[in-house]
C-alpha cells in the first residue's frame, strides 16, 4: 500500500470535517445549541474530543460553521434561475414552493435555523450571521415586488418572511403533516394577491 498523497489527506480531512458538521447539526437540532455538548458531539461522531478541536476552535465556532453551511444552502435556493420567470406572483408561488420543500428534505437545518432565530435576542454573534441573509432575503423580495409594479413592495416582502418564518415554526414544533400547497395558494392567491 503506498503513501498517501497530499490530495487524500485533504480529502480524508475535507470527509471528516462534514461528518463533524452533520453531526453538530443533528445534535443542535434534536437537543438545542446550549445543551448540546463538545464530548456529545465527539462521542456521536465516533471521534476523540481532541480531534474535533482540530478542526474547530470552540463549540461557538462549530455552531457559526454548520449555520453558514445551511444558509449558503438556503441563498443558492433563492438564487436559481427558475424562480425568475414569471410574474410577480408566479415567481413567489415558485420562491415559496421551494422554500418549503427545503423544509422538509433539510429538516434538520430548518429546525435548528427555527430554534436559534428565537436566541437571537441575547447573542450578538447570532445576530451576525443571520442579519446578511434576513436582509438580502428581505431586497430580494422586495425587489421582485418592485420590478414588478407591486404596491407597498417592502411591506409585503417584510410580511412573507414573516409568514415563511411561522410556517416552518408551526411546521418544526407543531405540525408533521403540514399543509403547505395549500398554504402556499391561500397566502399567494388571498393574501398577497386577492
Amino acid at each position: 500500500m503506498s503513501p498517501k498523497t497530499p490530495n487524500q489527506f485533504q480529502e480524508i480531512r475535507e470527509k471528516s470535517r462534514e461528518h463533524l458538521l452533520a453531526v453538530s447539526m443533528r445534535l443542535f437540532a434534536l437537543n438545542g445549541y446550549q445543551a448540546t455538548s463538545i464530548s456529545q458531539i465527539a462521542k456521536e461522531a465516533g471521534v476523540a474530543k481532541g480531534a474535533l478541536y482540530h478542526y474547530f476552535d470552540s463549540k461557538e465556532t462549530l455552531l457559526e460553521e454548520v449555520i453558514k453551511l445551511g444558509l449558503t444552502n438556503i441563498q443558492e435556493l433563492f438564487n436559481d434561475e427558475e424562480l425568475k420567470s414569471g410574474d410577480a406572483k408566479e415567481q413567489l408561488r415558485k420562491l415559496m414552493q421551494k422554500t418549503f420543500k427545503s423544509m422538509e428534505t433539510d429538516k434538520e437545518f430548518w429546525s435548528l435555523y427555527a430554534s436559534l432565530i428565537t436566541q437571537m435576542r441575547g447573542s450578538e454573534k447570532l445576530k451576525e450571521i443571520f442579519r446578511p441573509l434576513v436582509i438580502s432575503t428581505f431586497d430580494m423580495l422586495t425587489n421582485l415586488l418592485e420590478s414588478n409594479g407591486v404596491p407597498d413592495a417592502r411591506m409585503r416582502a417584510l410580511s412573507i418572511g414573516g409568514m415563511i418564518d411561522g410556517v416552518a415554526l408551526h411546521y418544526m414544533y407543531v405540525m408533521e403533516e403540514y399543509p403547505f400547497e395549500e398554504v402556499t395558494d391561500y397566502i399567494i392567491d388571498k393574501m398577497l394577491f386577492p
